[in-house]
């Protein structure tokens, strides 16, 4: 502007720049404060100005308005137009309490919008989440919200839930694992909170199930076994249905192992009502002063007492019918060297021959 004299109601011409290149002489009102008149003037010069074209630069991102430290109050605007070309970008930046500027906003030309909102950012009061913040920083979602974004069906993803929660018609399409599955064939847990395989409740129901073997015709011989009692048997019942000898011996009981039957080593005896008894070491002995007209009916139970001992307890009730008839009951028990896998029934001294009857069992 030209450094010309004035007053304080003086009017002026002076030269106003509107570019780099050229100048105009422009009437312009100095205003001297208070004079609302000359106010008035001064506007309606201003605003006969082409700003356009006047007052910014003929180079295009050439002029700054305001500057980090100077900065205008407020910008009120009905849109604002970036005008974007490609590898064009609009950041809107924000000062850190370091005095340094950081981007919180950029636009890119794209159209793609990429924001750095500081924790202490709010939108309408609430905090903004960003990409470190997980469900937590929401309110409590419940299990039916999650149903809607949730859309990773084939499993590949994990989602755990903190406390039991009520699962409804699940599908398990691979195998189950963890603490809470349990693969023991006894189900020495006895737990009532885990779960058991099916391997594992299949050995146990195979192991605890009564298995009845075949019948075997007593009616010749002087011994009938019953062998490949599988392994982890704990329980034999033996079952005469009218068994008889040609003789007067008394029956017998003996077991084994794989190293065949064993003769030696049983403490068992025998007794009636009339009080007759006994006591044999060879075999569990099951009747008392045998004839060879009795018939006799009825059951012996051998018991496991020592896994890892194997040792077998008997208890056995007979009646004996054709002869005097009356009970006969046998008790005793005898430690094998070996997990039993065979029972034989045939007679103390020189053995009778079976001439009657038959016999079976069963394992557990």
């Amino acid at each position: 502007m030209d450094s010309a004299d004035y007053t304080s109601s003086a009017i002026q011409i002076f030269t106003l720049i509107t570019s780099k290149s050229t100048h105009t002489d422009v009437p312009f009102h100095f205003v001297v404060p208070g004079l609302a008149s000359e106010v008035t003037k001064a506007l309606d010069n201003l605003a006969s100005v082409a700003i356009n074209t006047s007052l910014v630069s003929d180079t295009d991102i050439t002029d700054d308005l305001g500057t980090g430290d100077i900065r205008w109050n407020n910008c009120y605007v009905a849109n604002l137009r970036s005008g974007l070309t490609v590898n064009d970008t609009l950041i809107l930046q924000g000062r850190d309490t370091d005095g340094s500027w950081q981007d919180i906003l950029t636009i890119t030309s794209a159209s793609t919008v990429l924001a750095d909102l500081w924790a202490s950012t709010t939108i309408g009061g609430n905090a903004i989440a960003d990409a470190s913040d997980n469900l937590s920083f929401f309110a409590a979602t419940t299990s039916l919200q999650l149903l809607g974004v949730i859309s990773d069906e084939t499993g590949t993803g994990a989602l755990v839930f903190g406390t039991a929660p009520t699962i409804a018609s699940a599908v398990l399409n691979t195998a189950v694992s963890g603490t809470a599955v349990l693969d023991e064939d006894a189900m020495g847990s006895d737990s009532a909170t885990q779960i058991a395989t099916q391997q594992s409740i299949k050995k146990y129901v195979d192991d605890n199930t009564i298995t009845l073997g075949t019948e075997q015709a007593s009616t010749s011989g002087t011994a009938i076994d019953f062998t490949s009692i599988p392994a982890g048997t704990k329980k034999i019942t033996i079952m005469f249905v009218g068994v008889s000898g040609d003789g007067t011996e008394e029956l017998l009981i003996q077991i084994g192992d794989s190293g065949g039957v064993e003769a030696t080593g049983y403490t068992s005896v025998a007794a009636t009502a009339s009080l007759d008894s006994a006591v044999v070491t060879s075999g569990f002995v099951v009747s008392v002063t045998g004839a060879a007209a009795d018939v006799y009916h009825g059951s012996i139970i051998l018991t496991l007492e020592d896994l890892t001992g194997f040792t077998w307890t008997l208890h056995s009730c007979f009646m004996a019918s054709g002869g005097v008839t009356e009970v006969h009951n046998g008790a005793g028990s005898k430690s094998l060297s070996a997990e039993l896998d065979r029972v034989r029934i045939t007679f103390t001294g020189t053995p009778d021959d079976f001439d009657a009857g038959a016999i079976n069992i069963q394992y557990e």
